[in-house]
């Protein structure tokens, strides 16, 4: 998208320089011919220099005398390299939904055996524990694909595994907040990430509305730390740190609508003693 983008730009800047180029050309000559027949005296000399020296100016005039350059800067080799943002949000959040709502299934299959908070803790544990496995399966994959990383190992190891806690704490929220209904939220943030983030439409040419909107969402900012580890080889550290307080604002969240339910193992039991 950035290149096509960039080369219509560079064609339409060029074909407009070209033109004005070409009209100034022909201003110019006229304007020395001009002043060149104002001294023209009856010689067949000065008839002769006069006539090659209208040759030679319009031999010079080319429509076309100025050519497009374009200087890629932070440029990358591979379709798959420049793939990877947009992959990246699009796989890991719907991973993140459908594991949240199977994590949620499973929860409330056990809620009548298990104290809420129990369930709670053990849903967090296994989000970390996925969150660290896949982000080695996906450092493995870009390797696999010689795709060149500019930030150390580390980094981009540690990076990943916050996209996909960040993802996995997103979801979980909407599916504790709602239910199984939440997952219509999910599917809605899914699709306004895409659009927002930069991985389909340059941030530039979005309007502030949508910009600011994106900059609700954490699709945003893997988009931007994945424009880094990518092209930049810059600072993680901004993106790394909002992803950071989004696991944690959202788990916060998801804590506040967990006590307010009612523990239902401790029901079950006080039902099983009246009996």
């Amino acid at each position: 998208m950035t290149k096509q983008i960039m080369e219509g730009a560079t064609k339409d800047i060029t074909q407009t320089i070209n033109k004005n180029v070409y009209t100034y050309k022909q201003k110019l000559i006229s304007s020395n011919l001009s002043n060149e027949l104002s001294t023209v005296m009856p010689s067949e000399e000065l008839a002769q220099k006069l006539s090659g020296n209208i040759t030679k100016a319009l031999s010079s005039l080319n429509i076309d005398s100025v050519q497009s350059s374009v200087k890629k800067t932070n440029n990358t080799d591979g379709f798959a390299a420049t793939m990877i943002p947009f992959l990246i949000v699009l796989a890991s959040w719907v991973g993140a939904m459908l594991m949240s709502l199977n994590l949620n299934i499973v929860a409330t299959i056990l809620k009548n055996t298990h104290g809420k908070w129990s369930i709670f803790l053990s849903r967090q544990v296994i989000n970390i524990v996925v969150s660290v496995i896949l982000a080695i399966i996906t450092l493995l994959l870009m390797t696999l694909f010689n795709v060149k990383l500019n930030t150390s190992l580390f980094e981009t190891w540690v990076f990943q595994t916050l996209v996909f806690f960040s993802f996995l704490s997103v979801t979980q929220m909407f599916i504790v907040l709602f239910g199984p209904a939440g997952m219509m939220f999910n599917i809605i943030s899914l699709s306004v990430q895409l659009v927002t983030c930069g991985v389909i439409v340059l941030k530039a040419l979005l309007s502030n509305f949508y910009q600011t909107v994106g900059s609700l969402f954490p699709g945003t900012y893997v988009a931007d730390g994945y424009q880094i580890i990518i092209f930049d080889g810059g600072n993680l550290s901004h993106d790394v740190n909002i992803l950071l307080c989004t696991s944690i604002i959202t788990i916060l969240i998801a804590m506040g609508r967990i006590m307010l339910q009612r523990n239902s193992k401790s029901e079950s039991i006080k039902q099983t003693a009246n009996r």
